[in-house]
């Protein structure tokens, strides 16, 4: 599960106030309009494109890239945490997460082995029972669930394209 908070640089459960400080200073740092260079568009022609001399970083992937993909998560944590109720909920599942005793890990299911039983997302367990996660779960991609009749906990893994 990603932590929303580290992705804005914050400590856990702060306030918005100080959320909203940490993002106007990323998005100041990572936006993509600040490194225009960089993505292949040239500053006096903006229609045109060029080839510039771009740095790889991790996995080939270029530093351009790199910084996009930042600025994206640093956008989306925002639109959840600027949220009142939504980060009351992400708080919640959040605790869990960091209060949840670490179990034995049965299996490692993806989200897509579940059956979408509206409003939860439900997987029988070996033994009967069943794992079961609401949406607000899989909106926040909760990483473990135990089953609601044994010790049996299970990893979930979520596919990149699956919709938030």
């Amino acid at each position: 599960m990603e932590n929303l908070y580290s992705t804005l640089g914050c400590q856990n459960f702060v306030g918005v106030e100080e959320l909203r400080r940490s993002y106007l200073t990323l998005v100041k740092e990572f936006h993509p309009d600040k490194h225009i260079d960089e993505i292949g568009h040239s500053s006096n022609c903006p229609n045109e494109i060029h080839k510039p001399d771009v740095k790889e970083g991790q996995n080939g992937q270029t530093v351009a890239g790199n910084r996009l993909e930042k600025f994206i998560a640093i956008d989306k944590a925002w639109k959840i945490l600027k949220d009142i109720e939504l980060k009351e909920k992400y708080d919640l599942v959040l605790k869990q997460r960091l209060l949840c005793q670490d179990w034995p890990i049965q299996d490692e299911l993806e989200i897509n082995e579940f059956d979408e039983d509206t409003p939860n997302y439900v997987h029988v367990c070996r033994c009967g029972g069943k794992y079961i996660l609401n949406s607000t779960d899989v909106r926040f991609h909760l990483d473990y669930v135990c089953c609601d009749s044994c010790s049996l906990c299970v990893k979930i893994l979520y596919l990149q394209e699956f919709p938030d």
